[in-house]
């Protein structure tokens, strides 16, 4: 039964309970009063899940890290004010890299707002230009029916995890009683609604709607496939991890190089020993072929090589296949955009290739990965540079992989190489922040239901430090590995570091902390140690105890 305390509990509690049928079980809470109905709301519905988040932006995070495990959003919960303000770096990245979410903050009634009451702002339209769509609804207001809020969150769910996926924005303005207790107003139940109380369905329920290419697309497309003499084929970041058995099977039809971004998943997993791990070493250090044709799938890649490769080779065919609208193509390269769902394109597309000859190109680049490999392999016994950490948790590590956006998800593009086990791998690459890593990280691991090992340096780390709190949230343990270089360790390896007298301070940003009192505050183990065999000895026992901590 829907809780009818008052009219600001019972819509409240329709929110919730409409997004729980809608799909969204997992709320993210952060502290307030303007909050209390949908705060309650949650409390009361024993098909309700959540986290309690002190701080909104390490919620924002956590729920984004959620999503990009299940594909499904977490709804955000917070007060009046600055708090809804807190969330808006998660929510570029999520809008960046079309990852869904939903936000309900809640607001002070509209005859509070530009009258200087206090914690008021404009919230109604803060997330504007980064949301699918955005809804103010004054749920005090008698005159609003039950019907059209539930219809309201119906629609904006759909949008959140459409094709063209992302945040949504629901701006709840709440008069008092904020508290459930009885107004004595009687609240008015319509047929209609109480059919909806009783059904366990949602009000209003979207279809889902698949993108496919058109056969005149696909007949063209495998033309200049069928048609081209040096293909290469390279797999951006994959939203959808079904995805990739059909791109493995479009693989053997193509016998063409095949260059897997980090955050494809190709890299996981059995059947991939043809596949290049080291393109950026290639392209940076060896002559390389001009491609014919491109057929680049999902979505942008981490590495900088790459991209320049393309941009220095320019090559006829450009093809570029992901299943939402949004533009990926920096240098202006493309010259066929498709916009369909990977698998189904895969599948319409392998029909009409034929068994190409096996490029000479593949064993040319699997000879060199070997190589480049081998002397990874060599160097790793006596290394003590911090990039070899990456390959070391790769080649250990059974469970899930998160990396810090700056310099980790590079060395684990660069460095890592393939490896047997079925690892997920995630990394905020949509805008690329430094901010929210370990939050995202604890919502990774809520999502998968798997530990999860997140690979970060101290700048990140300092600047997420809040969200060791939600660690202890979780049921799953987070292995923290820090990489502590005292500074930026990026802009080293940029222009500006040659400029001695301002790169040090404004950019190398140097430090002495070595976080070992921070982290046993949050009530976490702490464990220091050394590049090289001294590390892969402490991650070994660190997996074996099964327990969270920062190595």
């Amino acid at each position: 039964m829907i809780d009818k305390s008052n009219i600001n509990i019972f819509r409240a509690s329709l929110i919730v309970e409409e997004l729980i049928r809608n799909g969204t079980d997992y709320f993210c809470v952060s502290p307030g009063s303007r909050s209390a109905p949908l705060t309650v709301a949650v409390a009361r519905n024993a098909e309700a899940r959540h986290i309690v988040c002190f701080d909104e932006r390490g919620a924002a995070f956590h729920a984004l890290g959620y999503a990009r495990a299940t594909g499904r959003p977490a709804a955000l919960i917070c007060t009046s004010g600055s708090a809804a303000a807190h969330y808006l770096p998660a929510v570029t990245e999520a809008d960046a890299d079309m990852i869904p979410m939903i936000i309900l903050s809640a607001d002070r009634p509209p005859e509070l707002l530009k009258r200087g009451a206090n914690q008021t702002t404009n919230q109604a339209d803060m997330f504007r230009a980064f949301t699918r769509d955005q809804s103010n609804l004054n749920i005090s207001d008698r005159g609003l029916t039950h019907e059209y809020i539930l219809r309201e969150i119906d629609d904006l769910y759909s949008k959140s995890i459409g094709n063209y996926a992302g945040p949504v924005h629901i701006n709840c303005m709440f008069r008092e009683p904020l508290a459930p207790v009885d107004d004595g107003i009687e609240i008015e139940i319509s047929p209609k609604l109480k059919h909806w109380e009783g059904s366990f369905e949602p009000f209003c329920s979207y279809a889902d709607v698949l993108l496919t290419a058109s056969d005149e697309v696909i007949e063209t497309t495998a033309d200049i496939l069928n048609n081209s003499d040096k293909t290469l084929l390279i797999v951006g970041h994959l939203r959808d991890k079904k995805a990739q058995d059909f791109i493995r099977k479009l693989t053997k039809k193509l016998n063409c190089p095949v260059f897997p971004d980090i955050r494809s998943g190709l890299r996981f997993g059995e059947n991939n020993s043809d596949y290049c791990s080291y393109c950026d070493q290639i392209f940076q250090t060896t002559e390389t072929a001009v491609f014919d044709t491109i057929l680049h799938i999902g979505g942008n890649f981490v590495s900088k090589q790459l991209i320049l490769f393309l941009e220095r080779t320019a090559p006829k065919n450009y093809i570029h296949v992901d299943n939402h609208p949004l533009i990926n193509d920096p240098g202006n390269l493309q010259t066929m955009r498709i916009e369909s769902d990977v698998s189904n394109f895969c599948k319409r597309i392998n029909e009409r290739l034929k068994n190409n000859k096996l490029s000479e190109l593949v064993n040319l680049y699997a000879r060199q990965s070997r190589l480049i490999n081998d002397t990874i392999d060599s160097y790793q016994v006596s290394a003590n540079s911090e990039f070899i950490v990456a390959k070391d948790i790769t080649q250990l590590a059974e469970t899930a992989l998160y990396s810090a956006s700056s310099m980790p998800v590079r060395y684990f593009d660069m460095f890592a190489g393939r490896a047997d086990s079925n690892l997920d791998f995630a990394a905020n690459r949509g805008v690329s922040g430094i901010d929210g890593t370990i939050a995202s990280a604890t919502g990774f691991a809520a999502g998968q239901e798997k530990d999860t090992c997140l690979l970060i340096g101290d700048l990140a780390f300092i600047h997420d430090l809040n969200s060791l709190t939600l660690i202890k949230s979780i049921e799953q343990n987070i292995i923290i590995v820090l990489i502590n270089n005292g500074g930026g360790g990026i802009f080293s390896h940029l222009p500006i570091a040659d400029h001695e007298d301002i790169f040090e301070e404004y950019f190398g940003t140097p430090h002495n902390y070595d976080f070992k009192g921070t982290v046993e505050n949050f009530g976490l183990k702490y464990i220091k140690a050394n590049i090289g065999t001294d590390f892969r000895d402490t991650f070994r026992k660190v997996l074996s105890a099964g327990e969270s901590c920062v190595i």
